[in-house]
């Protein structure tokens, strides 16, 4: 079965009837005008059209508005939580200053006893008395 060429209607087919045409030269019949024509006034209601606007534009004022003040109050907040923060921070700081003073102190002392004992070990070699005992117990 070859598409391209023609094939005899088989029985039990029905032919598909052609649509009818019409010769240009027969004049073409427009339907009936209506009884009562307005002319067409664009200008009747100008302000009608741009009601949709005003309204979708008040809505965005609105709500850039309100964003505006979330915005703000978010902001207010974080000035509070950061003005908090510092301050803990100040706090522990100053607590790690003193902290470390304490340290200090403590190791200047500690030092102070060190080089006390030093002082005191060297002293004792040198007394002759002592190294001789030292050598005789030893």
């Amino acid at each position: 079965m070859n598409p391209m060429e023609p094939q005899e209607p088989q029985a039990g087919e029905a032919e598909i009837p052609a649509v009818p045409t019409r010769s240009r030269l027969e004049p073409v019949v427009l339907a009936p005008p209506p009884e009562r024509v307005e002319p067409l006034n664009l200008a009747r209601r100008p302000f009608l059209n741009s009601r949709p606007v005003v309204r979708v534009a008040l809505l965005l004022w609105l709500l850039g508005l309100a964003l505006l003040l979330v915005d703000l109050w978010q902001f207010l907040g974080y000035r509070e939580r950061s003005a908090d923060k510092r301050e803990r921070i100040a706090r522990s700081e100053a607590s790690d200053r003193r902290s470390v003073g304490v340290i200090e102190r403590y190791l200047g002392q500690a030092e102070d006893v060190t080089i006390e004992r030093q002082n005191l070990i060297e002293g004792t070699d040198r007394d002759s008395d002592v190294r001789e005992s030292r050598s005789a117990t030893g």
